[in-house]
């Protein structure tokens, strides 16, 4: 079907339908990735801000075992004391929290590991 001076119209409407099938999979495959990137790193920021806090209430309400400077605690610690629920989040349990006291008397909690 090659006309006198390159393909024909038919050939053309094939081959554009085609090209569009692909990169609209293309397309879909590449957001709904993305998409996952960014629940897993929300589910990280989430994770590590439920561990802050209740590592913050948790050393207002030890305050007399975090005589230190610098306390380390892991987030089964705060699991065990009831800070934390037990979802089974391995990664929850295992995080390695540290807890500085401020000049103030205050509490500060960031996840380490």
């Amino acid at each position: 079907m090659m006309e006198k001076n390159g393909y024909a119209v038919k050939e053309l409407i094939i081959l554009s339908a085609i090209l569009a099938v692909f990169f609209g999979i293309a397309i879909t495959r590449i957001s709904f990735a993305y998409e996952e990137i960014m629940d897993e790193e929300n589910v990280e920021i989430e994770r590590n801000h439920y561990l802050t806090v209740a590592a913050e209430y948790y050393a207002k309400m030890h305050e007399e075992e975090m005589k230190e400077e610098e306390n380390f605690i892991f987030g089964s610690d705060l699991i065990d004391n009831g800070f934390l629920s037990d979802t089974g989040d391995k990664e929850k349990e295992n995080a390695k929290i540290k807890i500085t006291k401020e000049e103030n008397g205050s509490f500060h909690a960031e996840v380490v590991e």
